[in-house]
C-alpha cells in the first residue's frame, strides 16, 4: 500500500490552467523534459504536509475553513518562466507570478495553521511558482535564454485546496476539500 502525501495549495481557475497549458504546448516542441505536468495539477503550493495523521489533518481543515473567510479573492499575474536545479540540466521548469502581498499573507496564515495543528513543515522561504515540467532530458545543455512566457496573463485567485497525491495517476492530485475566499477584494 502506498502512502499519499497531502498539501494545501492555491487552486488555479480553469481559464488560467488553459492559458498555461497553451503556453506549455508551445514549449514542448523546443524543450525536452521527462514529465510535463497535467494542466489539472497546476497549483501554487502553500504548505506541504507529507504523510498525515487524521487528527492533525482534521484540525488543520477546521482552521482553513476559518482562514478562507478572512481572505478576499485577489488577482495574480503570470509573468515569467524559471528553473530550479542546475542551469544546464534543471529539475523543475516553472511559471512565476508577480509579487503579491495577499498571496504571501495567505501562505503565512496557512503555514502557521498547519504548524499549530502539529505538522512539521519545510522551513525554506516561500517561492510561489507553478511547476510545469520535471527533469530536463535534452541532449544539449538547457538554454535558459529560451524561457519566455509570451504575454502577461492575470487571473483571480478565489480558493485554495487540500490536495492528496495519487502517485502514478494523471492528473496526480485529488481534491480533498476546497476553501473559497470571501468575495470582497
Amino acid at each position: 500500500m502506498t502512502h499519499s502525501n497531502y498539501f494545501y495549495a492555491l487552486k488555479l481557475p480553469k481559464e488560467a490552467k488553459d492559458h498555461l497549458q497553451e503556453k506549455m504546448s508551445e514549449l514542448k516542441d523546443k524543450m525536452s523534459f521527462k514529465k510535463w505536468v497535467h494542466p489539472e495539477d497546476f497549483h501554487i503550493t502553500l504548505a506541504f504536509l507529507g504523510k498525515i495523521e487524521e487528527e492533525k489533518l482534521e484540525n488543520s481543515i477546521q482552521k482553513m475553513r476559518r482562514i478562507s473567510t478572512e481572505h478576499p479573492r485577489f488577482s495574480l499575474r503570470l509573468t515569467e518562466m524559471g528553473i530550479f536545479g542546475p542551469p544546464s540540466s534543471p529539475r523543475i521548469l516553472w511559471a512565476g507570478i508577480d509579487h503579491s502581498k495577499k498571496l504571501y499573507s495567505l501562505q503565512r496564515d496557512v503555514y502557521r495553521a498547519c504548524e499549530e495543528s502539529g505538522f512539521r513543515l519545510d522551513k525554506k522561504p516561500f517561492k510561489p511558482h507553478i511547476t510545469t515540467a520535471r527533469r530536463y532530458t535534452g541532449e544539449n545543455s538547457f538554454n535558459a535564454a529560451s524561457l519566455r512566457l509570451p504575454g502577461d496573463y492575470t487571473f483571480t485567485a478565489d480558493q485554495f485546496t487540500l490536495y492528496k497525491t495519487n502517485m502514478g495517476m494523471s492528473p496526480s492530485y485529488e481534491t480533498i476539500e476546497d476553501f473559497t475566499f470571501h468575495t470582497m477584494e
